[in-house]
């Protein structure tokens, strides 16, 4: 089995497992209802040039088939009747997407 296989695998039960229902909205698009991993306090590394800076952001991750377009910052994520606006999205060569979130 190839390690994308083995990834998405592994995606898909950490999903079933931790995910939760989330309403993902493009900008200018409509609204879906997709399951989602939220942490609401994540640590979240940024580089400067040479100097990296570690935060506590809110992050969701999805697994960018079960989304009509890939996310990108602007769209929002309604988590537990709370609106967040993503800010920044990384995508992780297997099929993942964490988005940095920000209310």
């Amino acid at each position: 089995m190839a390690w994308v296989d083995l990834a998405s695998l592994s995606q898909d039960a950490t999903t079933a497992l931790l995910g939760q229902p989330v309403i993902y909205t493009p900008a200018g698009g409509a609204a879906e209802s997709v399951t989602g991993i939220f942490d609401a306090a994540a640590q979240v590394v940024s580089v400067a040039g040479d100097m990296e800076i570690l935060t506590v952001a809110p992050v969701c991750a999805f697994d960018i088939s079960d989304l009509t377009q890939t996310p990108v910052a602007g769209d929002t994520v309604i988590v537990n009747a709370v609106t967040y606006y993503i800010e920044g999205v990384h995508l992780d060569g297997s099929g993942g997407a964490d988005c940095t979130l920000n209310r």
